[in-house]
This record gives structure tokens, C-alpha cells and sequence, in this order.
């Protein structure tokens, strides 16, 4: 009976508000969002207090050439409308929508396409668990909190480039908690050159690495050169 009430699937969705802000004779750019995800309808509304967020503010200053650009993020969904669900039944009539389990869906594999997660990457996809085991296929790590940066600039007319840097702490998901809190670093810096006297051509060299308890370490850099218009 319970899968032929929730026969139209499993449904979510997000509340977005954007401020933004630009002086009068000024270049300057400021700009505050906030998103608000929901997995069900205990979230939609006003049902639950609504602690899971994603708060961000960016700063664009052209006349800056050490950094024209700034932007912070917080994210947290540890809350997931509290840690205790109770759908009604007639020896308890009282009904408490909690547990959300973001991304996750017990019938199905949930919000995924063959392991990778459609959401937010900090909430790790499934395609980076151990295989074969029965939680294989969960969003193992959907309660987090995180912060992330990144600025970028001009330093010359032929240089560019930009730095992005993101901590997270995980405490797993409520069906399976992490036994100890997990946290992951990433960093990624990208620098690239446009020299005036080789109209078109640009290099840009990336360098990346991952650190900490939740993935592991990684590095990776890359080069790319490329040209634009007639050869």
C-alpha cells in the first residue's frame, strides 16, 4: 500500500534568492545568493527550520588587477529535516518527516546516471565507493558542511589566473553514519598566457590536488595550448 501511495516517484527541488548590487559610476559588481534544496515536501515549506544551504557572495573589482574577482560559499546539509522519520500506521497515527537522505532513494538508485551524482559534487557520487558491497550504490556522504573560495585576476594584459580552494567535513548519512568525521581538501590552480605578439594562441597550466580522509590524496596537472581564428 505504501508504494502505491508514492507511485508518482521521488520528486525535489530548490528556492533560490539573489541579491545583486552595482554602484552608480562604478565598476564594481556585488552579488549574495542563497539556495535552498529540498528533497521532499517536509522541506518545500516552512515545516522544518531551513538549515540546509548553500549561502554565497561574489565580488567582481576590474580595476584590480591582483584580483578582479572574489567568491565564498558555505554549504551545509547535515540537518535533512532531523534524524528521525516515522511514517503513520495505525497503532501510531503520528507522522514525522525527517531522514531525507539527499540524492538517495531506497527503490532506486536515486539521483545518479551509472555512478556519477546530478547534484552538487561535494556530496560524493557513488561511482567513488568500494564496488560490490551492498552500500555501493549509496550517496555515502550526503551530511556535510563546506567552504569554498576562489579568486582570479590580471596580473599583466597577457596573464591570467585563477585559484580555487574547498574544505568539507562529512559525518556519512543517517542510514549509514562515518564512524569518525571525515574531512576532503581540493585545490586547483590555473594559470594562462596570451602573448600580445602571437595574436590568438593562449596556454593555460592546471594544476590540481585532493587531500584528506574522505577521498584520498590526488594530484594531476594539465597543459593546454589553443588558437583561435585563421590559422
Amino acid at each position: 500500500m505504501g508504494e502505491q501511495t508514492n507511485i508518482l516517484g521521488n520528486h525535489l527541488g530548490q528556492w533560490s534568492l539573489a541579491l545583486n548590487y552595482t554602484p552608480k559610476d562604478s565598476p564594481w559588481k556585488a552579488r549574495a545568493y542563497y539556495e535552498h534544496y529540498f528533497d521532499d515536501h517536509s522541506m518545500m515549506f516552512f515545516d522544518h527550520a531551513w538549515k540546509d544551504m548553500l549561502l554565497g557572495v561574489e565580488v567582481s573589482v576590474p580595476d584590480n588587477p591582483v584580483v578582479s574577482k572574489f567568491v565564498y560559499e558555505y554549504i551545509n546539509t547535515k540537518d535533512q529535516s532531523g534524524a528521525v522519520y516515522w511514517d503513520s500506521k495505525p497503532e501510531i497515527p503520528s507522522q514525522v518527516s525527517g531522514r531525507d537522505n539527499y540524492y538517495y532513494h531506497y527503490l532506486y538508485t536515486g539521483w545518479q546516471a551509472w555512478g556519477m551524482g546530478q547534484g552538487n559534487p561535494l556530496l560524493i557520487s557513488p561511482i567513488y565507493n568500494v564496488p560490490g558491497r551492498f552500500d555501493s550504490y549509496y550517496f555515502l556522504n550526503s551530511r556535510i558542511k563546506g567552504h569554498h573560495i576562489g579568486w582570479e585576476g590580471d596580473p599583466t594584459p597577457e596573464l591570467h589566473y585563477r585559484t580555487l580552494l574547498t574544505f568539507t567535513r562529512s559525518w556519512g548519512c543517517y542510514d549509514i553514519p562515518a564512524p569518525s568525521l571525515r574531512h576532503n581538501f581540493n585545490f586547483l590552480l590555473e594559470v594562462g598566457y596570451s602573448p600580445r605578439r602571437l595574436s590568438g594562441w593562449k596556454g593555460v597550466l592546471s594544476i590540481g590536488a585532493d587531500g584528506g580522509s574522505l577521498l584520498g590524496r590526488s594530484f594531476g596537472a594539465m597543459l593546454t595550448i589553443s588558437k583561435t581564428g585563421w590559422l
